[in-house]
């Protein structure tokens, strides 16, 4: 990462960060393996070799008192199958003492996670590109008046536009969190809600859907819809609505730093209510000091149950109601992607080209899956990263019992496995210049045979 500091005036310094990155990915497969394209904010294209150049930059300066502003941008330039020059990043904000207030694309995970080395969050991770965004949240936590500094509470709320190819066009996102943590003893427990909605847009089916400030506010609060909306939408909700209950415990153990966190998922009403509180990610981080390994990571996940195999019946209070379908939807038939990536983990993944199956477009939401990650350095000063996740994939309820019902066999019935590894080195040649070398394969039946290769060099200046 490239980065100098300047002063505009004498007493309002400019700081300012410049990185710079150029690659080359391939492999021998039909399309990258898993850990060489996911995660990476959409910038990388799975169904073939890549040539990129990244810019990457921010700038941050003080207004007035607590008053700071800042602006960031991630330009990325790639030759592959689909080649493309675009801002995965570009925003500016404000911050104060109590609020901080941004617009536009930025990468932002939601759900606490391991980061890099993590499967990725459950409900906003860094799989896809980021939504464009207007956003009001607090600035970390904050702490709670009269509570000694032992009650904090964090929160956020932002309205976004869903501007890619879709098959409910101009759809709006509506996103809010509310966390709380307590801090005794060393030890810090935090839990909170995690609320996303897509509202709005034009189905191609159901035409135009309800999206005025009466309409935002039943959105807001998850009421049902407006005379107006779906007559499935008055007598739910309005929109699709889904999200996670986010809980977690940090501390210290001797010399050992410990986070323990659990995404709790739902995708409907009874997931709120943690109904099915088997389905969602837990992970543990180790992170040591003076040893060849600085972090380790194990996770789990689990996503089988969704309320159950029988499918919901028509009104409410009927028989059934299970089969959640998570990231899907009947109206938002897209589901929970951005420009054809799963915004949440990408072991959720779409089936290819925007296709939509009945109202699938996430082609796997049934899972079973351990990931272990670690990352270290070793003589030399050679960083690394090593991942590697094992899955079982059951697909979506609705269609194997679609394939039941035609008398044809389903291709996850019996939870096809996958094994996806990923190792990388990286070596500074410079202070400034730093060489990474990626390996990454993918053996089993759910994704293509798969082994690639990432070369890349990092430019930075201090």
């Amino acid at each position: 990462m490239v980065c100098w500091t300047t002063s505009l005036a004498q007493a309002q310094p400019v700081v300012s960060t410049l990185s710079i990155e150029s690659g080359l990915i391939a492999a021998t497969g039909d399309s990258l393996p898993l850990w060489l394209h996911a995660n990476r904010l959409g910038t990388v294209d799975q169904t073939g070799a890549n040539a990129y150049l990244q810019f990457s930059g921010t700038l941050q300066g003080r207004l007035h008192g607590n008053w700071r502003w800042e602006a960031g941008a991630r330009v990325v330039g790639r030759r592959a199958p689909h080649a493309t020059l675009f801002l995965p990043e570009l925003y500016a904000g404000v911050s104060g003492r109590l609020v901080r207030l941004w617009v536009g694309r930025r990468a932002y995970e939601i759900g606490e996670t391991a980061g890099r080395l993590s499967m990725g969050s459950l409900d906003t991770g860094l799989n896809a590109t980021p939504l464009p965004k207007m956003v009001i949240e607090t600035p970390g936590y904050l702490p709670v008046p009269w509570t000694n500094g032992h009650l904090e509470i964090r929160g956020y709320l932002a309205h976004g536009w869903f501007n890619d190819p879709r098959d409910t066009r101009g759809a709006y996102l509506h996103q809010k969190f509310l966390y709380g943590r307590l801090k005794v003893w060393g030890w810090q427990l935090y839990g909170g809600l995690v609320h996303d909605a897509q509202w709005g847009g034009t189905s191609p089916i159901y035409g135009p859907q309800p999206d005025g400030i009466d309409d935002w506010w039943r959105v807001f609060w998850g009421m049902a819809g407006a005379p107006d909306a779906p007559p499935a939408d008055q007598i739910y909700y309005q929109g699709n609505h889904l999200g996670i209950w986010d809980v977690g415990l940090k501390g210290q153990i001797g010399g050992v730093a410990l986070h323990v966190y659990r995404h709790f998922l739902f995708n409907d009403k009874d997931g709120l209510k943690l109904k099915n509180p088997g389905d969602g990610l837990l992970g543990i981080v180790l992170s040591f000091e003076g040893l060849p390994v600085t972090r380790l990571v194990y996770e789990y996940l689990y996503s089988k149950r969704q309320s159950g195999p029988e499918p919901p019946s028509p009104g409410r209070g009927g028989p059934g109601g299970g089969q959640d379908n998570y990231y899907n939807h009947w109206l938002y038939r897209s589901g929970w992607t951005y420009y054809g990536r799963t915004i949440s983990n990408p072991l959720f993944f779409p089936y290819p080209d925007g296709q939509i199956v009945g109202f699938n477009h996430i082609a796997n939401n049934r899972i079973v899956a351990h990931h272990v990650g670690l990352a270290g350095t070793l003589p030399g000063a050679v960083g690394y990263t090593f991942m590697v996740t094992y899955s079982r994939n059951y697909g979506t309820y609705q269609a194997r019992d679609l394939a039941r019902r035609n008398g044809q066999p389903y291709f996850y019935e019996h939870g096809p496995r996958q094994w996806s590894w990923y190792v990388a080195l990286a070596r500074p040649l410079t202070p400034q210049l730093t060489l990474q070398l990626a390996l990454a394969l993918d053996r089993g039946a759910v994704y293509p045979r798969s082994t690639g290769l990432e070369v890349a060099l990092r430019w930075q200046v201090r």
